[in-house]
This record gives structure tokens, sequence and C-alpha cells, in this order.
């Protein structure tokens, strides 16, 4: 006997797919009746209807007349947002046969339209919208348009890139979208293009090499430490400390100790980058010379906030007595490389009444508890869950200390909802540990009013992977 079953099965079947072919019939009917009313709109004499015509067109209607629709009305439309409104449309409809009338009429418009369909060509991409973007990188008005335009248009504008940078107006911004695009394939060029430039293009040349982050440039920016433009030389620096590594160090240390007074600053913060324990001792004797240039000092410390290593530890350390880098000091010991900053971090941290440095503690800790002894470990987590503070069993919990769980929970009961919001915090940063308090979480949410809280508490329950129910 046939299960009843089976008729009703191949009765839905049927129906579902009757119902597939006459939705799609229905959707191209409705797209055939949205083209020519909006396309007609686009003739209003009423600019906000012609406005909402060109909206409609940006996404119904048979493409090709839609678009072929909305270049006819650029020839005469004269309100302004109408105008913009087209290029959007263009650029979203993604149809290639505008590129050309576009390239006809760019030089008719304005600097804001140009601006406009520069990065309209290079969200249309192709050939031609390439060849015309880079036409453009030589405008004064709009060439930095033409450069975002090309870096949206990414790997295939890079021959045609390369090709610019033989054309002196076009060389600097052609070097600023190859080192933007980052593609490898621009780094031989860009090398080549280096000798000849003129001082404002082999800034920006070094620039790119920087970014493309090829270290076989090296050498050839090395050589541009004797350029005699300052400019150059600050922008050869600055791409030594990105590309090389304590080998380049040397000629860079000369410079930071004896170079002019406007190189040693930048050659400062390279060396910090190259070699920061070369760099340790030459920012602490800055520091320390109360007649030292104030430009010189502030290399010293962004040179050591941004490269923390073990040999500078000491020197970040003594700028924790100083209030404005106290905690920039403290996060920069915190990434210190393998824990280096954690043993001078601590004992300060406990005689801050503050306790000011101890989400730098907390960071440090998570990040490099598998580097530390286990009794430096054990310190510092008893020392950040030493604050009954809601805060304190948050920043424990960044040092992953699980023993902060019951404090947690019971902060997911508070009263107040910032209390909740660091208890949900807490809970989040422990993430597997916590699992126990999925279902406490889960039932706080359901019944959080406060935005902040609420929003915790839902981030809390996506890392504990818990089933809300509504």
């Amino acid at each position: 006997m046939r299960s009843p079953l089976v008729p009703r099965v191949a009765l839905a079947v049927f129906a579902t797919l009757a119902v597939v072919p006459v939705a799609r019939a229905q959707r191209s009917w409705a797209e055939h009746l949205v083209g020519p009313r909006a396309r007609a709109a686009l003739e209003d004499a009423d600019a906000e209807r012609r406005l909402a015509a060109v909206e409609r067109l940006a996404v119904r209607g048979e493409p090709r007349q839609a678009v072929a629709a909305l270049l006819d009305r650029l020839e005469e439309e004269e309100d302004v947002r109408v105008r913009r409104a087209i290029f959007h449309a263009l650029a979203r409809r993604g149809d290639r046969s505008a590129v050309g009338p576009l390239a006809q009429r760019l030089a008719d418009w304005g600097r804001e339209d140009r601006a406009t369909v520069l990065r309209t060509l290079g969200a249309l991409g192709g050939e031609e919208a390439v060849r015309v973007l880079v036409e453009w990188l030589g405008a004064a008005d709009v060439g930095d348009q033409a450069v975002d335009a090309l870096v949206a248009v990414g790997a295939p504008a890079v021959p045609h890139l390369i090709r610019a940078l033989e054309v002196p107006a076009s060389a600097p911004r052609a070097a600023r979208a190859l080192g933007r695009i980052g593609d490898a394939r621009g780094a031989e060029p860009l090398l080549g293009a280096l000798q000849g430039a003129l001082p404002a293009a082999r800034g920006v040349i070094l620039e790119a090499l920087a970014a493309i982050g090829d270290a076989r440039a090296t050498p050839s920016v090395l050589a541009m430490l004797e350029d005699p433009s300052p400019t150059v030389v600050a922008a050869a620096l600055a791409a030594l400390g990105r590309l090389a590594g304590p080998a380049a160090a040397a000629p860079v240390a000369t410079l930071a100790d004896r170079g002019p007074p406007e190189q040693r600053a930048p050659a400062l913060r390279a060396l910090a980058a190259l070699d920061p324990e070369a760099a340790g001792p030459r920012a602490r004797a800055i520091l320390d010379d109360d007649e030292a240039p104030a430009v010189l000092r502030r290399a010293a410390v962004e040179g050591l906030l941004a490269h923390p290593a073990a040999a500078t530890v000491s020197v970040l350390a003594a700028m924790l007595d100083d209030p404005a880098h106290r905690v920039a000091a403290a996060e920069a010991m915190a990434r210190a490389p393998r824990g280096a900053g954690v043993p001078a971090l601590l004992p300060r941290a406990r005689e801050d009444a503050t306790r000011s440095l101890d989400p730098a503690l907390g960071l440090a800790i998570r990040r490099h508890a598998a580097h530390l002894d286990d009794d430096v470990l054990e310190a510092a987590r008893a020392h950040l869950r030493g604050d009954p503070s809601p805060r304190g069993a948050t920043l424990a919990a960044l040092a992953r200390d699980e023993t902060v769980l019951p404090r947690l929970e019971q902060g997911l009961g508070a009263p107040s909802p910032e209390a909740r919001a660091a208890a949900a915090l807490g809970v989040r940063l422990l993430g597997r540990s916590a699992r126990g308090l999925r279902a406490r979480v889960a039932a706080r949410l359901v019944d959080e009013a406060d935005p902040r809280a609420f929003r915790a508490l839902a981030l809390a329950a996506l890392a504990l992977g818990a089933r809300i129910d509504p």
C-alpha cells in the first residue's frame, strides 16, 4: 500500500517548481515596467523626481537601457545632486560601456565632478578605465583622486603605472599608487626610476619601496643617505626602518650621532626600528640631557615607544615617572618581546595607588605568559585580582586568571550596568574557561535593558557559543 504522504510530497514539489518560474516572470515584468517609467522620469522638470529615477535605475530596469538613459541624461543635467547620483548609479551598474562616454566629457566638468567621475572609473575598472586614470595622474586638481581610483583597480593597473614612472609629471603619483597597491612587480621599476627622479619624486619613490617591502631595495635606499636633499634623506631613513635589519644600522647610527640637526631625529627613529639595542643608550642619553633639542627628545620617545625591546626596558621604565608618557611607556613595556618588560612593570604597578598601570600588566601577561617564570606570572595575577572592583576581576580575566570566575558570575547580576558589562567582558576574555557560565550569560541577556551591558553580554554569549532563547 502506497503511503498517503507520497501524493502530498509530490504536490509540494510540483508547487515549488511551478512557483519559481512564475516568480521569475513577475520580476522580469516588474523590471520592464520600472525601466521605462524611470527613464521617462529622467526628463521630468522636478529635480527630486529625476533624482528618484536615477536611484531606481541604479538597481532596476534592463541594464543596457538603464546605462544608456543615464548617460544621455548627463548631456544636459545641470543639477549637481542629480549629476553626482548618475555617476554613482553608473558605478553601481558596473557596465564598462560607460567608460568611453565618461572619459570624453571628463575635461568639461568642474573639479568635484571630475573627482567623482575618476572614482566611478576606478569602480568600473578595465583596461580603458585604467588608461584614462593614468592620463589624469599629473592633474594638479584631481591627480590624487586618480591615485585613489587606480588603487581601487589594484593589480591590473600595475603595468600602466610602471610606464607612468617615465613621465615626470605623473611619476610621483604613479609611485604612490604602486606603493599603496603593494605589488612586488613595482619594486624593480621604482628602483630604476629612483636615480634620475627629481627630489620630490625620490621621496615618494622611497616611501613606495618601503610600502612594498622588498628587502632587495636596501642597498639603493642606503645610497640615498648621501642625497643632498634633507627630505630625501628623511624618506630613506623611514624606508630603512621598514625594509632592513641590524646589518644596515651602522650608517644610520652615524647620522643619529653626528648628522646634521635636521637628520638626527629621523635617524634616531630609524635606528630604533633597525637595532633597538643600539638605539636604547642613545635615547636615554638624549632624555637625560636637559639641553637636548626638543625635536630630538621627541624622536627618542617616539622610537622607544614604537619599537620596545629587552634592551630598552630600563629606559621605558624610567619614562613611567613622566605623567605625559606614563601609560604609553607601560603599554610599550607590555609589547616587549617574550615578556621582557613584565619584571620591571610589575613592581611599578604594585606601587601605583591609581592602578593606571594594571591594564598594561594584564595585557603583557596575556601575550607572554608562556615565556614568564611561574612565580612572576602568579605574582602579576595576584596583584590584578587584588583589586576588589569589577575592573579588577576583568583585568585578571585579561591575564587568563580563572580564579576570578566566581566574581565574574556574581558581577553578571550586579545592580550596576557598568559592573554587569565589566563582568561580561571578563567572561568573554576567559573564553572556553568560562563555558560553565553560558546559561547564566544567556539568561541575563534576555532581561538586560542597558545598551552597553546588553552589547557586552551578547559578545560574551557569542564567544561561549551560548544558545539564546527568544
